[in-house]
């Protein structure tokens, strides 16, 4: 009779059209939200793609301007010493290696115009600090051939009224490019910050008229819902659930209904009780590739199905565990104190393959299906809470389904 009593609540909900509208407008604010949050972290995304690519382009041209710097400033040490009479230096002709030098700043100020500048006043800027460098280098290659035969004086004078001006103001100019583009990175994370408000600003006020049309709907629901709700109170008043004790109540509630075994919350205040207090062999089984057989033979033969396996394993294994149907087709056993690590393993084994064997269900037809299994030693000094060992359970056993099915992976 309960189970006739609901069936009438639920055909009445889905012919009232009042839920099926609410329904609707439920799931069309749950995809704009959706739609939103996507479209949000899209544009975070590529904030920070922009943001990101922004600095690496400051980092290298700070790094190139200053590899470039490196070079002039040993080029201009070499001058130096060639104003001052030296040939070589470390057993290397100055004039040779002032003019490898100059070839490395060329090919620095290759990569800088062609992988960095990316702005017309940076590369103006760059394009006018090389002239500086080019007319450095014209100036060198004019007067290296007299210095040698010049008075000291005349040398100094030289270096001192046509090579150092050039020196500085290539230099100054280098650092203005640095100045540039450390002023375009400023300029790229003002317009990030905007972005991401702009963003985070958006994100809010959906949010916030989503929510007024939740709440809006949420009262409308809850009128039509008291009116489900008055429905089903005369409905439950003409059914025999309302001579069951609270015991029975709090029974159903730790029972699943399909197996008669008990459930995920029963599971749960069962390993609560035991989890900081010793030590105990807990095993979890799914069926493998369930859903084919709802999907070739209907809802109520794999339903049969379960509840087949169910009570062949309370007849055959509840003198050795406490059993748990988590899920529709997952299955757990915590092994009793008496039996042994190596019994529990032998143990899981069986079960593993009992689920497996095949089964004659209504019609004459025979369902069989290989099983995946996780089996766990648990110690008190593991010191894990419920969900945490629960989720080790079910990483192996989905490693186990990913490595083909048919197996138990033991976790150590």
């Amino acid at each position: 009779m309960a189970r006739n009593t609901r069936n009438a609540i639920d055909r009445k909900r889905r012919k009232d059209p009042a839920l099926r509208k609410t329904k609707r407008a439920y799931i069309a604010m749950a995809l704009v939200y959706l739609i939103v949050i996507a479209f949000n972290m899209v544009v975070e995304n590529l904030v920070y793609i922009g943001s990101r690519n922004q600095y690496d382009k400051n980092i290298s041209s700070v790094n190139t301007i200053d590899a470039i710097q490196n070079e002039f400033a040993q080029i201009n040490q070499d001058v130096l010493l060639y104003v001052a009479g030296e040939k070589e230096h470390n057993g290397i002709n100055i004039l040779n290696s002032i003019e490898n030098e100059f070839i490395e700043i060329e090919n620095l100020k290759d990569v800088y115009l062609k992988d960095i500048a990316d702005s017309d006043l940076l590369r103006r800027r760059f394009i006018h600090a090389t002239y500086a460098l080019d007319a450095y280098k014209r100036k060198i290659d004019e007067v290296q051939d007299n210095l040698a035969d010049m008075e000291n004086e005349s040398v100094v004078s030289i270096y001192t009224q046509e090579l150092e001006p050039l020196q500085v103001t290539a230099n100054e100019m280098l650092e203005a490019v640095v100045e540039i583009s450390t002023a375009d990175c400023e300029k790229a994370e003002q317009r990030t910050t905007l972005n991401h408000i702009i963003a985070q600003v958006s994100l809010i006020i959906v949010s916030i008229i989503l929510f007024i049309a939740l709440w809006v709907l949420g009262n409308r629901q809850i009128k039509t819902l008291m009116e489900v709700q008055q429905q089903t109170r005369e409905l439950n008043e003409a059914s025999a659930r309302l001579t069951k004790s609270r015991k029975k109540l709090l029974d159903s509630a730790m029972t699943n209904i399909l197996t008669g075994m008990k459930n995920r919350y029963a599971l749960d205040e069962s390993l609560s009780q035991l989890i900081n207090n010793t030590q105990f062999n807990i095993a979890v089984f799914d069926i493998d590739n369930f859903r084919a057989f709802n999907d070739m033979y209907g809802y109520e033969l794999g339903d049969e199905y379960l509840a087949t396996i169910a009570e062949r394993l309370k007849e055959e294994y509840s003198d050795f565990a406490e059993m748990f149907n988590i899920t529709g087709n997952e299955f757990c056993m915590i092994f009793y104190e008496h039996v042994s690590d190596v019994q529990a393993q032998q143990l899981a084994e069986q079960i593993r393959q009992g689920i497996g064997q095949p089964t004659m269900m209504t019609g004459n037809i025979v369902l069989q299906a290989t099983v995946s299994a996780s089996i766990y030693h648990y110690l008190p000094s593991d010191n894990l809470d419920v969900n945490t060992l629960l989720m080790k359970l079910d990483s192996a056993l989905h490693t186990a389904k990913r490595d083909g099915g048919n197996r138990i992976y033991q976790i150590q």
